[in-house]
């Protein structure tokens, strides 16, 4: 009958466990990162998508960005935000008074917490 697995010494069975740790940490840290950056794509999409607010010229909507940061022990953060009217997204979410007052259209809440259903999704298939 064959062996699988790593054959060592009792002296490199703690490099060697050392070893297989690390290697998935780094595997883990990579699904994670994968998993944020996805979460937070989709809370991008979702904001252009959608129909709770009207742009006229489609600025406010085609500027949605992400960049995913962080890393080992920091842990990883998507941050999501309006590139080219970045003033504009909480009175478009909370509406505003003033003398053009406004209602509010909710579409980065809701957004977000697609977002985080996506994200959860993702790291559940990626660590099992």
């Amino acid at each position: 009958m064959g062996r699988s697995g790593i054959v060592v010494s009792v002296d490199g069975l703690e490099d060697a466990f050392r070893h297989i740790v690390e290697e998935r940490l780094d595997e883990m840290q990579a699904d994670t990162k994968k998993a944020v950056s996805k979460g937070g794509r989709a809370v991008v999409k979702s904001i252009q998508a959608s129909k709770a607010f009207e742009d006229r010229s489609g600025a406010y909507r085609a500027g949605w960005r992400m960049k995913t940061e962080g890393g080992t022990l920091s842990g990883y953060v998507a941050t999501v935000y309006n590139e080219t009217r970045p003033g504009l997204a909480h009175l478009i979410e909370k509406g505003h008074g003033g003398p053009h007052p406004a209602g509010a259209h909710p579409h980065i809440a809701p957004a977000y917490e697609e977002g985080v259903k996506v994200f959860e999704a993702a790291l559940k298939e990626a660590l099992g």
